[in-house]
């Protein structure tokens, strides 16, 4: 037989956790912050009645039992007068019943307290003329007769229908043995009133201040998640070809810091998307001019004239070994921005400047010198930096005449901190409106000079990769000195005796 039950009988019921999850997960920031601090309100609020509706309470219980306990006191005094001072009292009670009338007439009930007296368990005499008549509760007289037969104390809570009672049972023994009670009853549920007005009172007062924390709340998110809303509405607005969107800064809290980070992170956006299109735009052109002169002469060529097709296919050969080395440089530019394009170790840096500097003599016929070196242990790539040592040498030798002066030098500058890795030459020099544009991608001072511009650019990847920058010196008509400036915060000096 099938079963015919809905498929939704046999799923299980999310527990109260998942429900709650559920409702803050589908509900704004703003409606969950609301919602909070009205529940924290309403807890508050909560708590806090109840403790002073409790310490109110138990005031009025206790002030009851204080004033019953007095009335035994009363009982107690009366016996001791009587029988002490017996010429006051020139007819002395002969009887119980007779001490409890000769009592009452004396003692007057307080407003909310009776007094019955009890001879052999019956109601015998009470005091109504003032106070509550409590001796017209039948339920209370009869739940009370059963004290009256105990020769001690007996205390006792009784409600009726008519009301809430406390009830002080006290003996009275004659010294004939003859035995009565005098019981106080003291109506609580008259003196709980104000208890209860309060509790009435502190309810609507509570109520009405969970409304106005509600208000408040919904009104403080909004303006807090304001600026929140503002980036929202930023972050939809932003595409590919549009990075103008701003968030205006209007105040210097958290929720402004956040402001300030977004909008410096859409100027790095904006620099990093506009420095691909730069860069798709430079190597389209650099990889085009080759193509268009191998394309040029292959169309020229004769094919019958050996010497033609031999010039051809030489130049075809240097456009291409041109372009292998503009494709080389670009994939090394694009790794200096992968974390995983260094293999850090310890690096030697009197042994990084002598292997630089052997190298570099194999670039041109130059006066070589390698200046002052700091023995120190630095922590790095020791091939990459040497990569961009050899980098700033070929670049010094490209820009300088046969027997000038190129030095490689290692110093530290400033207070210990930076180590300067640098090459110096006797060049033309570069002009000071120059000398930042030389560092981008494709950045050439002279156009008519060859290369794609890339080595500078690697130089400074290489630096940053590092946590370090690159510098430039330069006079024209006096030379250059680029440096490779890399950070000492981990830099240890090697010991000379070793």
């Amino acid at each position: 037989m099938k079963n015919t039950r809905p498929e939704s009988q046999d799923r299980p019921k999310p527990s109260l956790r998942a429900r709650i999850r559920k409702y803050f997960a589908g509900n704004t920031v703003r409606s969950r912050v609301t919602l909070i601090i009205l529940l924290i309100t309403a807890l508050s609020m909560m708590v806090v009645g109840v403790v002073v509706g409790v310490i109110q309470y138990r005031s009025v219980l206790s002030s009851v039992d204080d004033h019953l306990k007095h009335s035994e006191t009363e009982v107690r005094e009366f016996a001791d007068r009587i029988a002490t001072e017996n010429s006051l009292y020139a007819d002395q009670p002969a009887s119980a019943g007779d001490f409890i009338l000769q009592f009452m007439r004396e003692q007057l009930p307080v407003t909310n307290e009776g007094m019955m007296g009890f001879i052999g368990g019956e109601l015998t005499y009470h005091q109504g003329e003032l106070g509550i008549p409590v001796q017209d509760d039948s339920e209370l007289v009869d739940t009370l007769k059963p004290l009256t037969a105990s020769n001690f104390t007996e205390w006792t809570d009784v409600k009726t229908a008519t009301g809430h009672y406390r009830a002080l049972s006290v003996p009275v023994v004659m010294a004939d043995g003859d035995s009565a009670a005098i019981v106080f009853v003291y109506e609580i549920g008259n003196e709980l009133a104000p208890v209860r007005v309060f509790i009435w009172s502190y309810l609507v007062i509570a109520l009405i201040t969970i409304l106005c924390a509600g208000i408040a709340a919904w009104w403080a998110a909004g303006r807090v998640m304001e600026p929140l809303a503002r980036l929202r509405d930023a972050t939809t607005r932003i595409t590919e070809h549009n990075f103008d969107e701003r968030i205006p800064i209007q105040s210097t809290d958290d929720l402004a810091d956040v402001s300030r980070s977004f909008n410096a992170m859409l100027d790095r956006m904006a620099a990093a998307f506009t420095s691909q299109y730069q860069l798709l735009d430079d190597a389209g052109h650099e990889l085009r001019t080759p193509v268009t002169i191998v394309q040029g002469h292959l169309e020229l060529m004769d094919v019958n004239d050996p010497d033609d097709v031999a010039q051809t296919r030489e130049l075809a050969l240097g456009e291409l070994d041109r372009m292998r080395r503009l494709t080389d440089d670009l994939v090394l530019l694009a790794k200096t921005e992968r974390p995983d394009f260094l293999q850090i170790g310890p690096v030697d840096v009197t042994d990084l400047m002598h292997d630089a500097f052997t190298h570099a003599q194999q670039l041109g016929e130059r006066n070589w010198k390698l200046g002052t070196v700091a023995p120190i242990i630095v922590d790095g790539d020791a091939q990459r930096l040497l990569q961009a040592l050899l980098q700033l040498a070929a670049n010094a030798v490209k820009f300088s005449e046969l027997e000038s002066t190129i030095t490689l030098s290692a110093d530290i500058h400033g207070d210990g901190s930076e180590l300067y890795l640098s090459v110096a030459d006797e060049g033309l020099g570069i002009a000071r409106e120059n000398q930042t544009r030389i560092f981008e991608r494709f950045g050439r001072v002279d156009a008519s000079r060859t290369g794609a511009g890339l080595g500078l650019s690697i130089v400074a990847g290489i630096a940053h990769s590092h946590g370090g920058d690159v510098a430039l010196t330069s006079q024209q008509g006096r030379g250059s000195t680029f440096s490779l400036v890399l950070p000492l915060s981990n830099g240890m000096p090697v010991d000379s005796e070793t």
